[in-house]
């Protein structure tokens, strides 16, 4: 159950990360860089966590979630625009995931 944990946490972090470091490179705030840093070491904490009880194939092809977390914080966070391309994208990851379930 934590290994499970840990691996959201690990998701979660990295996206949130993404879209913190974002936010700094158009800010200049150093809140913003030092959010950012922390999310990011406790996202490799938790897949560290995440790979002592978890496979590490189950581990690497979940992080294809973290690409999706990114593409919809970014909208909701950055008001990015999303293009047919990047929901085509998400297809396709979405679709490997599922693959890679079975």
């Amino acid at each position: 159950m934590w290994a499970w944990i840990a691996l959201g946490t690990s998701f979660t972090t990295t996206a949130c990360g993404q879209i913190t470091y974002k936010l700094f490179s158009t800010t200049r705030r150093r809140v913003f860089f030092a959010s950012a840093l922390g999310l990011f070491i406790t996202a490799q904490l938790a897949n560290y966590i995440a790979l002592h009880r978890l496979s590490i194939g189950t581990v690497y092809i979940g992080t294809g979630i973290t690409h999706v977390l990114i593409l919809v914080l970014s909208r909701v966070v950055l008001k990015e625009t999303l293009t047919r391309d990047h929901l085509i994208a998400v297809l396709l990851i979405v679709s490997g995931l599922l693959l890679y379930g079975q």
